[in-house]
């Protein structure tokens, strides 16, 4: 008996080394859960109701408009609703571009092809879920690979050809030089907004910091001086709040399988007329 004290003393001891560490654990996971709460929650305040699609859409006319044009290709100016007081929420659907969570590629750099889905739903009234992103975007994946040779990091126009390739029934528009008025202009006729970012600049906390270099989001919304998007590189990105100034500031046309022009770029996919 003796020689067995110690022994239940140690398996006593280490027993309660474990549910001390176990303990600890659960703390700090609901200490992290907790955390992202109050980021979500302050990310997300008082969002306006989600708007669906309309049958008004964009001008069909030429498929990157010069400057003289932009007024009949984004028709609503913004002097008729102060930024400060725009607010729009358009039911865009979402999941990430990583549905199950597999980082690995080609989800890694699978965010223009959540985009474009995401947009296709949303004109088609179409809910989204993540087995449906997962076919969806493998798909386009192979359809690109077949057809061009590559689909990582496609520049403005090299996404705007694939939308509209993968997805007959889109019609999509490249605008250089895309300035916040314009983006709330194409909001207001219930169009999202498709952009390509730095996404180091947005300081979105749920990255894997530092965040991706080449990046895309659906803007989906405005309320006052900040964009509602659905942001695909994070599984927390559905209506994830950023500052107008934050956005604008990240957007750039990146290089893809040829040159970008590093110009700030907007994609504005909308059906085609039938």
């Amino acid at each position: 008996m003796r020689r067995l004290v110690p022994a239940r003393r140690r398996n006593l001891l280490l027993i309660a080394f474990l549910a001390l560490a176990l303990g600890a654990l659960v703390g700090w996971t609901q200490r992290a859960s907790i955390r992202g709460w109050f980021l979500e929650r302050s990310f997300r305040t008082a969002l306006p109701s989600p708007q669906s699609a309309t049958e008004a859409v964009l001008s069909q006319e030429q498929p990157s408009p010069t400057p003289a044009r932009r007024a009949a290709f984004l028709p609503v100016s913004s002097a008729h609703t102060p930024a400060g007081t725009a607010k729009t929420n358009l039911a865009v659907p979402f999941a990430p571009q990583a549905p199950f969570a597999n980082w690995a590629q080609p989800y890694q750099d699978a965010c223009e092809e959540a985009t474009i889905i995401m947009i296709d739903r949303f004109f088609r009234g179409a809910s989204l879920s993540l087995q449906e992103m997962d076919a969806e975007i493998l798909r386009m994946v192979k359809f690109q690979e077949e057809r061009y040779g590559f689909y990582r990091d496609s520049n403005a126009a090299e996404t705007a050809r694939l939308a509209e390739a993968f997805y007959p029934g889109l019609s999509a528009r490249v605008v250089y030089d895309v300035t916040a008025d314009e983006i709330r202009s194409a909001l207001a006729r219930r169009v999202p907004v498709l952009v390509l970012v730095d996404g180091r600049k947005l300081g979105n906390p749920f990255y894997a910091q530092p965040g991706p270099e080449r990046h895309t989001l659906v803007i989906k919304g405005v309320l006052g001086d900040k964009f509602i998007t659905n942001d695909p590189g994070t599984r927390r990105g559905a209506d994830f709040v950023y500052p107008v100034t934050t956005v604008m500031n990240a957007i750039e046309d990146y290089d893809g399988g040829s040159p970008g022009t590093g110009k700030p770029v907007a994609i504005l996919l909308t059906p085609k007329a039938r």
